[in-house]
């Protein structure tokens, strides 16, 4: 079995890009789905008039505004969007081998986790609070499936993130760590004539 390439394994923190890459395509493909298929409803539709409709994601072909449209495409995947900036920028610095700092690695985790972890969790409440005000509607859309799936990925890449920050704490400790030891080696080693002191 082929090994990581030594950017991602080391540090280990950055081995959970890869699962996180691979959940934003299938999030990614959902999304356009959800569009492509939406596209085919009719404008009268009574389903797409309460504006969310039925499905989490809504009708974006739906409505003469086009601002509006903008609009709720940002709510529904703000975090998607955020992430695939940050997948582009990760991978091409691993492709170059330019470090990542432990610190940085964490800030970003926690941010995108919030983010992932908030969209999830937004999209699931829209979809609960249009089925208590449309209780007797058919709740079995040709996008229902994908917004379910959408929500449940966005949770898991929230999940994924969770563990990034565990990880990339650990890595903050050790860099803590190291740069409070580093100055005692040195200062040992100047001390001593040198010969213990090793950069």
């Amino acid at each position: 079995m082929p090994r990581l390439p030594h950017a991602y394994s080391s540090p280990r923190s950055s081995t959970f890009l890869l699962p996180i890459t691979f959940l934003a395509v299938v999030i990614w493909a959902l999304l356009i789905a959800e569009i492509i298929i939406s596209k085919n409803f009719p404008k009268d539709n009574p389903r797409e008039q309460g504006g969310w409709g039925v499905h989490v994601l809504p009708s974006y072909w739906a409505f003469d505004d086009t601002g509006l449209a903008v609009a709720m495409l940002f709510i529904a995947a703000y975090a998607l969007m955020a992430e695939t900036i940050h997948l582009a920028v990760r991978h091409t610095m691993i492709a170059f081998g330019k470090p990542v700092h432990p610190v940085t690695t964490l800030v970003l985790a926690i941010f995108l986790c919030l983010a992932w972890l908030t969209q999830g969790i937004i999209n699931t409440l829209f979809f609960w609070i249009h089925q208590l005000d449309a209780p007797d509607e058919d709740n079995n859309g040709p996008t229902d499936e994908l917004a379910y799936t959408n929500c449940a990925l966005s949770l898991v890449v929230a999940l994924v993130y969770f563990g990034m920050i565990g990880f990339a704490a650990r890595e903050v400790h050790a860099w803590r760590k190291a740069k409070k030891v580093a100055p005692a080696k040195q200062k040992a080693g100047l001390e001593g004539g040198g010969d213990e002191f090793v950069q």
